[in-house]
């Protein structure tokens, strides 16, 4: 996991990758699987409460934007905000999988209107 603090912002960044037996594929779909973007987001909702210390209590915005098929490695990479929010991006080497909007317990959230 990479880190990095500046006055604004907080960033981290960790690799994961889906294992093409994990239970989620074989319906996902037959002949050309895909990992399920429930999977992806899952793993974002676990990066961001182990990161930041506190459970993800709302997803503002969570956009898909690419496939990611499974044993390909993917970067989950969190930015934290000096309000608290968290904006994710979903990365397999420069490819945007998915991006959106975090908020944890206790902390504000942008409107959808700050992605565009």
């Amino acid at each position: 996991m990479f880190r990095e603090r500046t006055q604004s912002l907080m960033v981290y960044s960790e690799t994961h990758q889906i294992e093409p037996l994990h239970p989620s594929l074989p319906g996902h779909f037959p002949g050309n699987p895909i990992v399920p973007g429930v999977l992806i987001l899952q793993r974002v909702l676990k990066a961001a409460a182990s990161s930041f210390g506190a459970a993800v209590s709302d997803v503002t915005v969570a956009k898909f934007h690419a496939r990611l098929k499974p044993d390909e490695q993917f970067s989950i990479v969190l930015e934290r905000s000096a309000n608290g929010t968290i904006h994710f991006r979903v990365l397999r080497g420069e490819t945007l999988i998915s991006g959106g909007i975090l908020k944890l317990a206790g902390g504000r959230a942008e409107s959808p209107e700050s992605l565009q």
